[in-house]
Order: structure tokens, then C-alpha cells, then sequence
């Protein structure tokens, strides 16, 4: 009699595994929605002046899982494209600025999306103060308003 118990509980735990792995496939079938991610970005008439010029300005933006790989790493091993750092799930996507301009980017992302990382090619010289470059906003498409970035001369401003 022992035996036989053991064969009915076994067949009862095979039947719960097929009913949860039923359970699992069917949750699965779907693929995940994407994250929609919108951002305001707005630049002035002298934007990226150098040589006394405005300049456009190569933005690039990337979806993020987690910040922390993106801000660890430096502005010039972003844009050179070599390494890529350890959260992101998509991109760089690249958006030419003109001077003067307001772009409202909107674009649907990786279902892991919860940030957005942004780098801004700034010209520099050696001499030049480093600035700010690069930044972190929530990948959001607000009821109150998408996450703003205002684009100076020489500086990536976050509002």
C-alpha cells in the first residue's frame, strides 16, 4: 500500500505541474507592451556656440532598465559607442537639434524601459569647463506633462 500512495501523489504532483506550466504558457502568450516615453526638449538660439556660431547638436537617447551603468560611465566612452553599459535595453536613437528648436520625442521602447539616458555631443575643447552632457529622466509620458530638457550653449539642463 505505501507504494501505491506514492505512485497517486506523484500523479497529483504531475498534474499540478502541467496545470501551472498551462498557467504560465497561457500568462506568456502575449508579448509585453512597450514602454511609451516621451520628453520635451527645447534649445535656444545659441545652442552648442562655438566659434562664436549655434551649432545643431546630435542628442542621444537611450531606454535604461537601470541608471546606474549609464551615469557610471564617461560622456566619451558613450559616444564612442564602444562599450555599452550594463541597464540598457535599447538605442542610442539619435536626434539632430537645430538652434531655436522644440522637439516632442515620443517613441515606444523596450517593455523593461524605466528611464531614459540622454548624452548631448557638446563640441569641447581642452580647455573648456566639461559642462554637463549627459542625464537621467523617467521614461514617462505624463498625465501633468512629459519630463522636460532645455538645451544651453554648453549645458544639458534637466527641468
Amino acid at each position: 500500500m505505501p507504494g501505491h500512495a506514492w505512485i497517486e501523489r506523484g500523479a497529483r504532483w504531475g498534474a499540478a505541474a502541467a496545470l501551472g506550466l498551462a498557467a504560465v504558457a497561457s500568462g506568456c502568450a502575449g508579448a509585453p507592451k512597450p514602454v511609451e516615453a516621451c520628453l520635451t526638449i527645447t534649445s535656444g538660439s545659441n545652442l552648442h556656440t562655438y566659434d562664436g556660431q549655434p551649432h545643431v547638436l546630435p542628442l542621444y537617447i537611450y531606454a535604461l532598465s537601470s541608471s546606474l551603468g549609464f551615469e557610471r560611465m564617461e560622456v566619451s566612452t558613450l559616444l564612442a559607442g564602444d562599450e555599452k553599459p550594463e541597464g540598457v535595453v535599447g538605442g542610442p536613437l539619435e536626434l539632430i537639434i537645430a538652434p531655436d528648436q522644440v522637439v516632442e520625442f515620443r517613441e515606444a521602447l523596450d517593455p523593461q524601459t524605466t528611464q531614459l539616458g540622454i548624452v548631448a555631443d557638446y563640441y569641447r575643447t581642452a580647455s573648456d569647463p566639461p559642462g554637463r552632457r549627459k542625464a537621467v529622466v523617467e521614461a514617462d509620458c505624463g498625465m501633468f506633462g512629459n519630463p522636460k530638457v532645455r538645451l544651453t550653449p554648453t549645458d544639458l539642463l534637466v527641468e
